[in-house]
């Protein structure tokens, strides 16, 4: 899956998991040597992120229900955790520096699709 900001075509990553378990959804990143750029984590039904025993820094998407960004964090740094994102439905952790070399800021709509 690729993750697609739907205003310009923008592919912001072409590598794209989901973390549906709870398991998945509490290990995350939790464990992995780099998270490489084109790379990123969706977790659903969640408005908040944790980055403790990370060892690097992620930036963090917070998505509405129709995918619309509504918060932006750069370079959360490991063993940090973001606000509570207030109507938030899902979270895309994406490497450092990925929200500045996008410009992802609230109100971009994103979407998912099948790689080519």
């Amino acid at each position: 899956m690729r993750l697609i900001r739907r205003d310009d075509d923008a592919v912001i990553a072409e590598q794209v998991e989901t973390a549906r378990r709870l398991v998945r959804r509490i290990v995350g990143l939790i464990g992995r040597r780099e998270f490489p750029p084109g790379c990123a984590l969706v977790i659903p039904r969640c408005r908040q992120v944790h980055t403790f025993f990370m060892r690097f820094p992620i930036d963090v998407v917070f998505l509405d229900e129709d995918n619309r960004v509504l918060r932006a964090e750069s370079d959360v740094k490991p063993y940090g955790i973001t606000g509570r994102c207030r109507g938030g439905f899902a979270v895309v952790e994406l490497p450092a520096g990925t929200v500045a070399r996008f410009g992802i800021c609230p109100g971009d709509e994103m979407m998912m699709s099948e790689g080519t």
